[in-house]
């Protein structure tokens, strides 16, 4: 026997090279002969985590789980650009699989988003009565993640005359805040 043969099936992934031998008979020459043939890698299907959050100051990854596995079997995806902290979105790529028997598919990327929070606005004095000075509100943004900051800007934030003027909170200084809906007022002044 030619130790570079083996009588073992292969099962796993790979190239291989088979041979059979028939011995000679009194009737027929004996022969060798080879065939080469391959067992191909399974494609495994991608169930993906949780690919979307809101801001809340802490970093996210999500998780991804290889199918289709043969009874038995274990197989882990790795996974790169898995990390997402502030509003907005990254690609996370299935980079790799554990078990060399299997392969990705075509499809292995997914986009991480963290939607900015909604603040809620708390406004401040908005009537007064008529005494020829200017007169000018505050906002504040509520529903902030302790430590971070997020400022108010205010348009039309200006009233002297008798009568009504609208004030338009128009954005915020943090990018992984949003304004709510209902984001204007109205200044009053009274006749004195």
């Amino acid at each position: 026997p030619d130790s570079t043969y083996t009588t073992t099936k292969p099962s796993r992934a790979g190239s291989y090279t088979v041979r059979a031998t028939v011995a000679a008979t009194s009737n027929y020459n004996g022969n060798t002969c080879t065939a080469n043939f391959t067992i191909a890698q399974k494609e495994v299907p991608l169930t993906w985590g949780t690919i979307t959050w809101t801001y809340d100051k802490t970093a996210h990854s999500t998780t991804c789980t290889a199918g289709s596995l043969v009874s038995g079997d274990t197989c882990t995806v790795n996974l790169t650009g898995n990390s997402i902290t502030n509003a907005g979105t990254t690609t996370v790529t299935a980079s790799s699989l554990s078990n060399s028997n299997y392969k990705l598919p075509s499809s292995k990327t997914r986009t991480l988003t963290v939607n900015a929070r909604t603040v809620t606005l708390s406004w401040g004095t908005l009537s007064w009565t008529y005494d020829k000075t200017a007169h000018s509100t505050t906002c504040t943004a509520g529903n902030v993640c302790s430590g971070d900051t997020c400022t108010v800007t205010l348009t039309g934030n200006s009233i002297t005359n008798a009568g009504t003027a609208t004030v338009t909170a128009s954005s915020l200084s943090n990018s992984n805040y949003a304004l709510p809906s209902s984001k204007t007022n109205t200044l009053t002044i009274n006749a004195r």
